[in-house]
């Protein structure tokens, strides 16, 4: 599973992954949004580090389901994962 390879791996190296899968994500020590937004005429990518267990949640739950409100199954299931997968 490529979520437990890279837990191992990062245990001796520094990883930085990025991915839009919620089930490799919950393996992470830290969790970031990366958001792109238009300034004027150009793109700036923000990076916002996600500081608290719910809000951790909660963004896990959006990429599980792709939307925006959190549905309660796909909340239920991530609290599983970070359960399950979080030491």
């Amino acid at each position: 599973h490529v979520g437990h390879l890279l837990r191992t791996l990062s245990q001796t190296h520094q990883v930085i992954a990025i991915t839009h899968s919620p089930y490799i994500a919950c393996f992470a020590n830290k969790h970031y949004t990366v958001q792109k937004r238009k300034k004027q005429k150009h793109y700036a990518s923000e990076l916002t580090l996600i500081e608290t267990q719910d809000t951790r949640v909660e963004e896990l739950s959006r990429m599980l389901s792709g939307e925006e409100g959190t549905s309660t199954t796909a909340r239920t299931l991530i609290e599983e994962l970070l359960k399950k997968y979080r030491q």
